[in-house]
């Protein structure tokens, strides 16, 4: 009936199938629907709400025909649809769910629309691009071929791909960036080049288990972003599943290590070996990022003081320009100057503020002197304090620890003893005297005099 009814309402260019049986084929696979969906009172994904369509097509002209014919056809034209964002999702998720039963594809029809949120509508008909409606086509064609097509159909198409060879990299990207995204606080690859960047970090990582949950791979990832969109636990997904997998659910090889893919990314984009090189061997990397992890971070960034920044640096020196590939290597260096940036003011010092070399400064009527130091990782430094006077040290500058805090943050109540720490890590760390009062935390000038910043350099 339906098939009969469409075929006659909506033809030309207004036609919604090739042939009745292809109408027949994603008839077959839509629900039935309810009496009140037949009458028009209800839109829902169901062949009852596409056949009030079809004749509501059939009863006027025009682009009138045209509005209906559209919801009538097999993706519901937004109307005859469970949710008015899914697309083409609704009926290509029916498709897979009725003739892939012998070779599924999802687990569900809930896992299955998780994946297809995530990929591209494309146009209807189109078969050589990474889209749904590419994959809906092979998913049609199931109905007499599920050995051949629910593959072909599947999240993994090597059909629909748009790069030969790159099915697994190109929907990890997909799910990547519909679910781990800037305005959710977790954006794992930059969003000025968040497919190049993707698709570049995927070629590095080592294919894996299909169902790997750990370990340096790119199944890992794949997995860890699938069960976080199916479980709503996306904020901890998207960082296990990002290319630098920090977190407790580690996608690496060496436990709170995360330097695996960095290293790899080095090797593949700037190279092991002699000077020029930044290393000489994958071992030499992973010695001196192993040494740097302070460089702590949960997402991406072009310019923080993070082993994410130096990862992208890594990838683009891959997918930027030729003229740009030996900046970007350089950027990708444990000591990198692009990802050391100097903040604009820390504590009110700015880069030209800065004291060479000394590692005590004192107090002067209340101030310290000098204000603002620079010294050298492993420089001893000793912050002078007093009881009219006590040091209290501030919270992190760009994501690196601040050594004087007291069990990651600033202690309760400011030391009246001068406090020495040897150190070890690059980053500028602030200081203040609570009789001051509180400061802002991180890099405004707090408008405060008994301030002062250290800025440890390579």
């Amino acid at each position: 009936m339906y098939c009969d009814e469409n075929l006659a309402a909506c033809t030309g260019a207004d036609a919604q199938y090739a042939s009745r049986d292809e109408c027949m084929s994603a008839c077959s696979a839509m629900p039935l629907g309810t009496d009140t969906q037949l009458a028009g009172t209800e839109t829902a994904n169901s062949l009852a709400c596409r056949l009030h369509e079809t004749r509501e097509a059939a009863a006027v002209t025009g682009e009138f025909r045209t509005q209906h014919c559209g919801y009538s056809g097999r993706t519901g034209g937004g109307v005859c649809v469970d949710r008015s964002d899914a697309g083409a999702c609704d009926h290509y998720c029916d498709l897979m769910m009725t003739y892939c039963t012998s070779d599924p594809q999802f687990a569900s029809r809930e896992e299955c629309m998780v994946h297809c949120d995530a990929i591209p509508q494309g146009v209807p008909g189109q078969v050589a691009r990474n889209t749904v409606t590419c994959r809906m086509e092979h998913a049609m064609a199931a109905s007499s071929n599920p050995s051949v097509e629910c593959d072909l159909a599947g999240p993994l198409s090597i059909s629909c791909e748009n790069t030969t060879g790159e099915a697994m990299c190109e929907h990890y990207c997909q799910l990547m960036r519909r679910y781990c995204r800037a305005e959710y606080g977790n954006l794992q690859y930059v969003p000025e080049a968040h497919d190049e960047h993707c698709i570049t970090s995927c070629r590095a990582m080592p294919p894996g288990q299909m169902d790997a949950m750990v370990g340096n791979n790119l199944a890992c990832r794949y997995n860890h972003i699938l069960t976080g969109a199916l479980d709503d636990t996306l904020p901890s997904a998207c960082i296990w599943a990002g290319p630098t997998s920090r977190g407790e659910t580690h996608c690496q090889d060496t436990p709170d290590n995360p330097c695996d893919h960095y290293c790899d990314v080095m090797s593949m984009g700037c190279g092991f070996g002699p000077v020029p090189a930044l290393y000489d061997s994958r071992e030499t990397c992973l010695a001196q990022c192993d040494a740097k992890t302070r460089y702590y971070n949960y997402g991406a960034s072009v310019d923080a003081n993070t082993l994410e920044c130096r990862e992208y640096h890594a990838a683009a020196s891959l997918f930027d320009v030729e003229e740009a590939r030996e900046g970007h290597c350089a950027a990708a260096a444990m000591q990198s100057p692009t990802c050391m940036a100097i903040p604009a003011v820390v504590n009110g010092c700015t880069e030209g503020d800065y004291v060479d070399g000394n590692a005590a400064p004192h107090l002067n009527s209340g101030v310290y002197e000098p204000r603002c130091i620079r010294v050298k990782v492993g420089t001893e430094v000793t912050l002078p304090a007093s009881s009219d006077n006590p040091v209290q040290a501030q919270f992190n500058v760009a994501g690196v620890n601040n050594p004087f805090q007291v069990n990651g943050g600033p202690p309760a109540v400011g030391s009246t003893s001068s406090v020495t720490k040897v150190l070890s890590k690059t980053g500028f760390y602030g200081y203040y005297s609570t009789q001051a009062g509180q400061p802002d935390w991180l890099i405004q000038d707090p408008g405060k005099p008994v301030v002062g910043t250290i800025w440890v350099v390579p």
